[in-house]
């Protein structure tokens, strides 16, 4: 929300005065008084400095600022497991099956190559830097496929995901 971030203060204010939500009302039902009082004009001037409304040859408009900062939200949401993370480590579990074996595939990836083969110990000091229960996510690993133990538990190597990711 790099550009519209300054508005956004001016912008609730605005909506806050019961006085200028009445008139941004009356602009989008289309009832400004064609001579508005000075009260009415200096809650549009408001009302346009806030970014909600601008002039126009037949009075007065609604901008699309809600729409954009709404458009701007969207793109900066983190999507896929990185919703769930905060400077690269877990600081929520997700509910849904789904969500969270893409989150332990996506750890799994950069803790483990494709074809190596570690510690329990290197394992867990790993997955550390991703989580603060790094034995539960390890067992986690395990139960649902992602991560093979060897026999002995001596070593821990990724599976191919059984999901589609």
């Amino acid at each position: 929300m790099s550009g519209q971030c300054g508005r956004v203060p001016r912008l609730l204010a605005a909506l806050a005065n019961p006085r200028q939500r009445e008139m941004y009302a009356r602009v989008v039902l289309g009832t400004t008084p064609d001579e508005p009082t000075a009260r009415q004009r200096r809650s549009l001037e408001q009302l346009r400095l806030a970014g909600l409304l601008m002039t126009t040859e037949g009075g007065w408009e609604t901008t699309e600022i809600c729409h954009d900062l709404l458009d701007e939200q969207r793109e900066s949401t983190p999507r896929g497991p990185e919703r769930f993370m905060k400077d690269g480590r877990i600081v929520s579990w997700p509910s849904q099956a789904n969500d969270k074996l893409q989150v332990l595939d996506w750890v799994l990836q950069r803790c483990l190559g494709p074809t190596e083969s570690v510690s329990e110990t290197a394992l867990n000091g790993r997955l550390s830097e991703f989580t603060s229960d790094p034995a539960l996510f390890r067992r986690y690993g395990v139960d649902t496929g992602l991560l093979r133990r060897t026999a002995d538990g001596s070593a821990y190597s990724r599976n191919t995901p059984p999901h589609p990711s």
